[in-house]
This record gives C-alpha cells, sequence and structure tokens, in this order.
C-alpha cells in the first residue's frame, strides 16, 4: 500500500512560483489557485490522482497553496504556515489509513479524519455535501439574487483591500452611489414585480457599463456601488453620468406597462475626498444627497468643505428629548444653523455634553422628521437661555432626513451661487 508517488517531502531549497508573483496583487494569485484546486478535483481520475495533483501545486506556488486546499476541501480557514504543516500530516495520514483499511480512501474522508482527530481537532460536526452546493452556499453569500451583482456582504472587504491596493500603488480610488429615484413609488404604484424588473434593468446595465477593473455591488434595497481603482473624479463622472442618461432613456417594461425613471448618484475619490473606508462612504453618501436635495437625475461629486460640515442658517422651531432618561420632557427650541453632521439651537433648556437627545423638525411640510445625536458643545448666552451644538452621524440618518438637510444645503448653495 506504501506509494511513493503521493508522499509529500519539502524541499527547503526549492523555489516557489508564489516567489516570482508577490509583487502581483496577492487576490489575483489567490483567485487563480482556487480555481487551479477546483479544476484539479473535476479533472482527476482517483483520489490517488488528485493527492498527487494537490502536491504538484504545494510545490508550484508553496504554502500558500495548502492554505486554499483546505479552504476548499473543508471550509477551514489556516494560517499559511499552519496549513503547510497539516498538509505534510495529511500526506502521511493518507498512506496509514488507507494501509488501514486496505482499499485507497477518498481524499476529502482522508482530510476529513485527520481534522476529527482529537490530536488535530479543528473539524466538531462534520457535514456531507457536494461542491456544487458548497459553491452554491458561497455564492448566495456574495451575489445578489436578483441582479447578479455582488452584494453588501463582500463590500466592506472588497472596499478594504482596493483601498490598501490604492495606497500600494499611490494612486486614486473612485466610489459612486446610485439611488434609482422615487422607487419606493414604483413599487407602491405598479407592485414589486415591476420594480424588481427595473432593479434587475439597471443591475445588468450597471454590468454592461463598467470596465473590466470596476466592480458594481448592489448596496440594498435601491441603492447602487460602483468602485472604480486607478480613476480620478473626472473619469468616474463621466463614466457615472453616461449611466445616468442611459437609465433616462431606457424603458422599463412589464406587462404592457412602460416606464422611465432616472436616478441619482453621489461621487467622492480616495484619498482626495476620504482618508478611510468609513469616511469614502460618507463622503459619496453625502454627495448622493446633494443629488436627491437638487432635483434628483444628477450626479454630483462630494465637496471638500462637506468633511469641515459647512453651515448653513436655519431658523426653524423644534421639539427636543432627551434619551435615555424617564423623566424627560419635549423642550421647544430655535435652530440656529444645520449641516450634513448637526444642528445648532438655542432653548431654555440646560443639556450636558454628551447628553443623548432626540429632535423632531418640521421642514414645512407637517411631516415631521426624527434626528437622533448627541450634545457636543453647550454655551450659556443669557439667564437660563442656552446655545446647543448636536452632532449626528449622517451615515446613520434616515433617508428622509438625509434628502431634506441635503436639500436645505443645495439650495443655499444656489442661493449663493456657489455651485
Amino acid at each position: 500500500m506504501q506509494d511513493e508517488n503521493i508522499r509529500y517531502i519539502p524541499d527547503e531549497n526549492f523555489s516557489t512560483k508564489y516567489d516570482f508573483v508577490k509583487n502581483i496583487d496577492e487576490e489575483i494569485v489567490i483567485d487563480s489557485l482556487k480555481s487551479d484546486v477546483i479544476n484539479c478535483i473535476n479533472q482527476s481520475t482517483c483520489d490517488l490522482d488528485l493527492l498527487n495533483q494537490f502536491n504538484a501545486l504545494v510545490k508550484e506556488y508553496g504554502n500558500i497553496a495548502c492554505q486554499i486546499i483546505f479552504q476548499v476541501m473543508a471550509d477551514l480557514h489556516l494560517d499559511r504556515d499552519i496549513a503547510f504543516n497539516h498538509w505534510i500530516q495529511v500526506n502521511q495520514h493518507s498512506l496509514w489509513l488507507n494501509e488501514q483499511v486496505g482499499r485507497p480512501l477518498p481524499l476529502v474522508a482522508i482530510i476529513c479524519d485527520y481534522f476529527t482527530n482529537k490530536e488535530n481537532k479543528l473539524i466538531n460536526h462534520p457535514k456531507l455535501t457536494t461542491l456544487e452546493h458548497f459553491n452554491s452556499l458561497v455564492n448566495h453569500s456574495t451575489i445578489d439574487s436578483l441582479t447578479g451583482l455582488f452584494n453588501r456582504n463582500c463590500f466592506n472587504d472588497t472596499l478594504t483591500h482596493l483601498i490598501a491596493l490604492t495606497q500600494r500603488e499611490d494612486s486614486e480610488l473612485s466610489l459612486v452611489f446610485f439611488d434609482l429615484d422615487d422607487f419606493k413609488l414604483v413599487n407602491d404604484t405598479y407592485g414589486h414585480q415591476m420594480g424588481d424588473m427595473v432593479l434587475r434593468k439597471f443591475g445588468k446595465l450597471l454590468s454592461n457599463s463598467i470596465r473590466k477593473s470596476d466592480i458594481a455591488l448592489r448596496y440594498g434595497g435601491e441603492e447602487f456601488v460602483i468602485l472604480m481603482p486607478n480613476t480620478n473624479h473626472k473619469d468616474a463622472l463621466m463614466l457615472s453620468n453616461r449611466i445616468r442618461l442611459n437609465v433616462k432613456k431606457m424603458p422599463f417594461i412589464e406587462n404592457g406597462t412602460n416606464l422611465h425613471i432616472s436616478v441619482s448618484g453621489g461621487l467622492a475619490v480616495y484619498p482626495a475626498h476620504a482618508k478611510t473606508a468609513n469616511e469614502l462612504i460618507h463622503a459619496a453618501d453625502s454627495a448622493l444627497y446633494r443629488a436627491k436635495g437638487a432635483g434628483k437625475n444628477k450626479i454630483k461629486v462630494f465637496k471638500n468643505e462637506n468633511r469641515h460640515y459647512l453651515r448653513v442658517p436655519l431658523v426653524k422651531g423644534l421639539k427636543v428629548k432627551e434619551i435615555n432618561f424617564d423623566g424627560a420632557t419635549i423642550q421647544n427650541a430655535i435652530s440656529q444653523d444645520i449641516c450634513f453632521g448637526g444642528v445648532l439651537f438655542e432653548t431654555t433648556q440646560h443639556y450636558h455634553v454628551h447628553d443623548s437627545i432626540q429632535i423632531a423638525i418640521d421642514f414645512n411640510d407637517n411631516n415631521p422628521i426624527i434626528i437622533f445625536g448627541r450634545v457636543v458643545r453647550v454655551k450659556k448666552i443669557a439667564n437660563n437661555y442656552f446655545s446647543i451644538a448636536v452632532s449626528f452621524s449622517f451615515g446613520d440618518m434616515e433617508k428622509l432626513a438625509k434628502k431634506k438637510i441635503a436639500g436645505i444645503i443645495e439650495q443655499h448653495d444656489v442661493d449663493n451661487n456657489s455651485i
């Protein structure tokens, strides 16, 4: 039973293919290796042949191949050096186990037996499934089933990776948020079947519009994102406006109903507009809502002064209540100005820094908007009269509140000819 063809003995002096590709984007190497591993599984004639093919990959690529093999075969995510050591042991375990049983066993069974052994126990309750089903589960966790685009589950990891790549290459990364205008009205008027058709068709338009290096995702609901590596704001704006114009002239037809819709977009660029992934998301988000506030069917580029919370005058009556204080009552207040990051108001109530409060603002439509924030500054301006500065996260705000505030800021810019 001792078949030396399947024994893998590492040679400390061998030079792996991975040594020559270290300077290439590691994600490309990993994707290529995953594809190679799956091809080996699909094309191998027997499990001894599969083990030999895997050992050939390990000799070619080194410990990164062991890491990918265990990911694909057992859904184990191991450090590369640890994976390499386990792979040596799996080879030895294969020889021993085949000899004990008296026949060649499937490699997946050998790996499962090895990792359920109490000395190497990394798998507690193994479950039998097919590779096709496993890949289907992976796809469902990363692919939006309605549009076929990547979904939000992989957005943060993708953005973090692209920012790191941008830093390494000293280049630029553009992020565009798209939001289908008045999409709720489409669902309410024509039903969700029509709404789903609009989302599918817009997703296909995005796929057909982007370059090979770009990544399109469905962020959630009617919100979509395009990530554009090595792209400045001018080129990103050109592509975004091309998409916007194509949407405007595209008919959306379902069961005899012919719709024409529009899309708004917000564009931000790393590192010009943001220093972190979260800042980039919020910058593009605030630019999107400026586009909404400007009348929709527009693409807005993030304005640098928004990072410093450009304030515009707003004199309105407010209702304010402290959160998490059972005896708190609703207080009247008068706002002085507002911005994407907060509001300044005056009131007779003495709040304290760090107090959490909720603010109701009526924007002349008898439908007050509720905004949650935290007190960041308190100043006494007269006897029993105080100026209170409240900060809130634009990223966490409700869509309607974002739209209202963006509209006020946009109108201020129009009035002051600053667009």
